[in-house]
């Protein structure tokens, strides 16, 4: 990865869910100060951790295909180490998750 070029792996703020007898991953996105609903990957765990919070859950997966499924989810926006309001942070009780994108 060079700084003009993003990562083809990202750590992003989700977990398996289990429906319908299927496997899917909830990604749990934010809303931006302008209302635009995205969802924060990271280039390492220590930037998301950093960013959400030791507690929160993540998966591993080509920035490719988190693409592809929040483009079908109707987010079109993925914003790589992102900087987030520490009262998102996973662990604290007034952190719940601001939405979810289930594809």
């Amino acid at each position: 990865m060079t700084p003009d070029q993003p990562p083809e792996l990202v750590f992003v703020p989700a977990r398996p869910q289990l429906s319908g007898g299927g496997r899917d991953v909830a990604y749990e996105t934010r809303t931006l100060a302008d209302g635009t609903v995205a969802l924060p990957v990271y280039s390492s765990v220590t930037k998301l951790v950093a960013a959400l919070g030791h507690y929160q859950p993540w998966m591993c997966l080509p920035l490719r295909t988190v693409q592809a499924d929040l483009g079908k989810a109707g987010v079109q926006q993925v914003v790589v180490d992102a900087e987030v309001d520490t009262s998102a942070r996973a662990g604290r009780k007034a952190a719940c998750e601001i939405g979810r994108a289930h594809v």
